[in-house]
């Protein structure tokens, strides 16, 4: 692990690096089905936006959010095996 709290009191578990540099999930945030929560904070102006194309695509933030950051993922870093990040 890359962070404990005795070194940087100001990052919080989750943000830590576990083995090969993979952030670490904390309890807290991992799902009944496996999946992983991620909080983030936009500007109201993309957010207002971000609901515009969602209701356009008549998907849900969730939804979008997650498939494009899949997509940015394969795109940008296609040799990250998903075993790897598990």
């Amino acid at each position: 692990m890359i962070c404990s709290t005795a070194q940087n009191s100001m990052l919080h578990e989750s943000q830590c690096l576990g083995d090969n540099n993979v952030p670490r999930a904390s309890a807290n945030n991992k799902q009944s089905d496996g999946s992983r929560m991620v909080h983030i904070r936009l500007d109201p102006d993309l957010h207002r936006r971000l609901r515009v194309v969602v209701a356009a695509e008549d998907t849900s933030v969730q939804d979008w959010v997650a498939r494009v950051i899949g997509k940015a993922v394969v795109e940008n870093w296609p040799d990250i095996d998903k075993r790897d990040t598990e």
